[in-house]
């Protein structure tokens, strides 16, 4: 969806986010809430009023909080962080929101006048009843000026630790227990974000900025604690141009004079991702507050200065690393301090958020696992040195990192001084504070601070770490007077989730071992959702899998990789002998589930599926398009068991004698070479029964029969009335035709020498031109001759024809002379060995030995009379048997 508002051109944040505009085909954030806390909204601004949603609003001593802006903060803040979530689309105003179908709800938290403020329990209430919400945007800290201060620590009684008290509440019960997911911009002081405590929390989407060229902007606080980085102006003031295009308190109340501004900060970062997280939650409600942290690292992409880089680029504090995750586009990922994970993708994002739960459980509080150490230790920090400790954390059982956290008391008479670092078992070094932010005095008293990490997802938490505090210069000392090492996370498990993204290829050149793909054991998934290319993935060992024709990675001898979902290329999926799950969702994908009972599905899209198994499965549940199946076995598009969903297509392959059964779709049904069983069942199908002897069961009159490039004996079997000779319904050659049922309805052949049977009801039974067998079966049938009499070419055998209940019916276009009605009696001549007539009266003339039936027009005229049908076993014959039809 492109948007048609008139400024949407200049919001280039947009542009920045991966293919947004092919998300919002689907998405728009509808459903979302999203709860802004700021410093007000204005909430009757035009391109906002259509999404705000004020049954939400925080009740606070029985009164609903005012979410109007006030005029001691910054006024237009909170109204340019609306717009940036949820601004409305295609109305012809301003520019669009991320999340433009998503309702929102102002919390003025920063009016020094609001209620929130009066007291602790009224400031705690406010951040508890953000479990009400789906999502939560702060776009406010810590002041500088109190960095490091007491109120701001994550943990102990004061503000900043009650705050995160209620993240905790609100992550544990928020969505009905999945986790109302919170998103906190870092603040623009270029700093170490540790400063404050809500950075560091786990619960917390923790947002640094980049400016329009990918690399930091000058004043974006970073730190190990940081998950993402997404658009903002790249410096303080915003440059024309470089700035956020957002909505403004309208007139001249506002940062500008007008409706619209240009914003920046993390204070425009942060709702980017908000508006994110809102359309990853309208893909996918049902993902896990942890869930949705996991997916926006592995979604986002490498920006800033090369991985690998020497000294950090632009703005940077930090370089590139990779952690020791195993799952990552065939190893670990990426991470800075400066921008987390990466720069936000809103394309991976949701791609990767719609297929999440195929992998397992929601990851929410009630799941998560963590273990930790601590000691009351009292180790001086040595003057200008390092002091450097090994901590050991349980194997049993092991857990897969999500965060980690260091807390630590500590003295030192100059902490901007201290450096602190953290390594992992399998090697990874983070740096968790730089010396920024505080002063000398920060720690001169007993201090405590709990610092987070973001970057060892992926990574096991069993083994040895390593804390090591550096003192960078002389003269100033400390003591390290307790430590409490905490990893958070889900049980590790054998059953593996192996993500891939467009990065591959330059991860690649990085590290070839990607190339191979090796696994242990479980149940495993290959995740490339959010690939854009083409994909040929074949899960059988050694055989490359390739995006637009490159080759890629390989499955390794002794690995089982049990199932796969791609993305929305035109893809080839191909199982192994397990049961595979194969996803292809969009585009027009082949997944052939090989051997093994398989489940596929191929989302929207033409797609074909290749069945080869009894028990595969071929499920369009959630899918559209024009699907076909592919089978070597005998299949049917109605068995609910096996085909679900509406497929319209099937083609037999191979050359067994197999079935195709279609549903109450419009079907294509083709055979193979060998005699087929085609039933169309509902809908009005098109049946090819290509070589072989096929039979086609017809059941609607937009059935048609085609053996245009068929050969073979052929027979329908009609429950209506049907014509071979009809080229709409029955093209090229097609033998044989039986009525089925018990209705009155009318078999018709062609040219050809058919056979046509009827059913238990009175049938008319014309066999057209050819030399043709016709049985009437039950019922009182009449045996229409409706064609030019011709004794080489054109003679009928009737095999049960009963004088006095059955009829035969002459056309008098083709039976000249006889009057339309019952046939005379002195039309009609039978005796035994008759072959001609007896006088010139004589019409119809019936051997009563062999059955033969002559018409002679002319009776004893010049004309010879002309063998026209032969009723087997000679029944007795009469004129009251023949009706002359016009």
């Amino acid at each position: 969806m492109i948007p048609s508002d008139p400024l949407y051109a200049q919001q280039w944040h947009l542009t920045r986010l991966g293919d947004i505009e092919t998300i919002w085909d689907e998405y728009s954030g509808a459903g979302i809430t999203v709860g802004i806390y700021d410093g007000g909204v204005q909430l009757d601004h035009p391109d906002l009023l259509a999404n705000y949603d004020p049954s939400l609003g925080v009740i606070i001593d029985g009164e609903p909080l005012d979410g109007e802006p006030n005029t001691t903060t910054p006024v237009a803040h909170g109204t340019a962080v609306a717009g940036l979530i949820a601004a409305a689309a295609n109305n012809g105003l301003g520019g669009v929101g991320v999340a433009w179908g998503s309702t929102f709800t102002s919390v003025d938290l920063l009016d020094p006048d609001s209620p929130l403020l009066d007291n602790f329990a009224n400031y705690y209430s406010g951040f508890h009843q953000s479990v009400n919400f789906d999502v939560v945007n702060h776009s406010w800290n810590a002041n500088l000026t109190n960095a490091y201060a007491l109120y701001a620590n994550l943990y102990g009684s004061d503000d900043f630790a009650g705050v995160n008290t209620e993240y905790d509440y609100v992550s544990a019960n928020g969505r009905g227990g999945l986790g109302t997911i919170l998103v906190q911009g870092v603040a623009n002081n270029n700093i170490d974000a540790q400063y404050s405590g809500l950075n560091a929390s786990r619960f917390t989407i923790s947002v640094a900025g980049a400016g329009s060229d990918g690399f930091a902007a000058d004043y974006s606080n970073y730190g190990a604690c940081v998950l993402v980085t997404a658009p903002t102006a790249s410096t303080f003031p915003v440059p024309t141009g470089e700035g956020l295009l957002t909505t403004d308190i309208t007139g001249a109340e506002g940062y500008v004079s007008g409706d619209y501004v240009e914003f920046g900060g993390t204070s425009g970062a942060g709702p980017i991702v908000s508006g994110v997280v809102a359309l990853m939650l309208d893909a996918n409600p049902n993902l896990g507050w942890r869930d949705v942290q996991n997916i926006v690292a592995a979604s986002a992409i490498h920006t800033g200065s090369a991985i690998g880089a020497v000294t950090p680029g632009t703005n940077e504090n930090s370089n590139w690393f990779l952690n020791h995750a195993a799952n990552w586009n065939g190893g670990g990922m990426h991470f800075s301090n400066d921008y987390g994970y990466g720069l936000l993708s809103a394309y991976n994002a949701v791609r990767m958020a719609e297929v999440w739960t195929l992998f397992g459980a929601a990851q929410t509080s009630a799941n998560e696992q963590f273990w930790h150490t601590e000691n009351d230790t009292d180790q001086a920090i040595p003057d200008d040195d390092a002091l450097e400790f090994d901590v050991s954390l349980p194997a049993s059982p092991d857990i897969e990192i999500e965060h980690v956290e260091l807390r630590i008391d500590l003295t030192h008479s100059d902490y901007t001084q201290l450096r602190i670092f953290l390594t992992s078992p399998d090697g990874t070094e983070i740096q968790l504070f730089d010396g920024s932010g505080g002063t000398d005095a920060t720690a001169d008293a007993l201090f405590n601070w709990t610092y987070g990490g973001e970057a060892l997802r992926g990574e096991n938490v069993a083994g040895t770490w390593t804390v090591r505090i550096e003192d960078t210069a002389e003269n100033e000392t400390g003591s390290l007077l307790w430590y409490n090492l905490v990893a958070y996370g889900s049980v590790t498990s054998t059953d593996d989730v192996y993500h891939y993204t467009d990065e591959f290829l330059a991860m690649l050149a990085l590290e070839n071992g990607r190339g191979a793909l090796s696994d242990e054991g479980g149940t495993d998934w290959i995740d490339a959702a959010a690939v854009t290319g083409n994909i040929a993935l074949n899960l059988n060992p050694n055989v490359f899998a390739k995006v637009n024709g490159v080759n890629w990675f390989k499955i390794e001898n002794g690995t089982t990789i049990e199932n796969a979902v791609t993305g929305d290329g035109n893809d080839t999926l191909t199982g192994n002998a397990a049961a595979n799950r194969l996803h292809g969702m969009r585009g027009n994908d082949v997944i052939d589930g090989g051997l093994g009972n398989d489940h596929m599905f191929g989302g929207k899209g033409n797609d074909t599926y290749v069945v080869a198994q009894s028990g595969d499965v071929a499920d369009e549940t959630d899918g559209n398009g024009a699907d076909t199946v592919k089978a070597s076995i005998s299949f049917n598009l109605s068995d609910t068991n096996h085909a679900k969903g509406t497929i319209e297509n099937l083609t037999l392959t191979g050359s067994a004698g197999i079935n195709a059964t279609g549903n109450g779709a419009a079907n294509t049904l083709a055979g193979n070479g060998a005699a087929n069983v085609l039933d169309g069942v509902g809908g009005n199908d098109t049946m090819r029964g290509m070589g072989g002897n096929d039979t086609y069961v017809v059941g609607q009159t937009g059935d048609v029969v085609d053996e245009t490039a068929g050969n073979g004996v052929d027979l329908v079997k009609s429950a209506i009335s049907f014509s071979l000779a009809d080229a709409a319904h029955a093209k090229g050659s097609v033998e044989n035709l039986t009525l089925t049922g018990s209705a009155a309805i009318n078999a018709t052949g062609n040219g050809l020498a058919n056979k046509l049977i009827g059913n238990s009801g009175a049938n008319v039974i014309d066999g057209g031109a050819g030399n043709d067998t016709a049985t009437g079966g039950g019922g009182a049938d009449s045996f229409l001759f409706a064609s030019t009499p011709n004794a080489a070419t054109n003679v009928d055998h009737i095999t049960d024809f009963v004088s006095g209940f059955d009829k035969l019916l002459l056309d008098a276009s083709f039976y000249a002379k006889l009057k339309a009605g019952d046939l005379s009696k002195k039309a009609f001549f039978a005796k035994k060995g008759a072959e001609k007539a007896k006088d010139k009266q004589d019409r119809i003339i019936y051997d009563t030995k062999s059955g033969e039936i002559h018409f002679d027009k002319d009776g004893k005229g010049k004309t010879k009379a002309v063998l026209v049908a032969v009723l087997d076993g000679a029944p007795d014959l009469t004129h009251s048997d023949v009706l002359v039809v016009a």
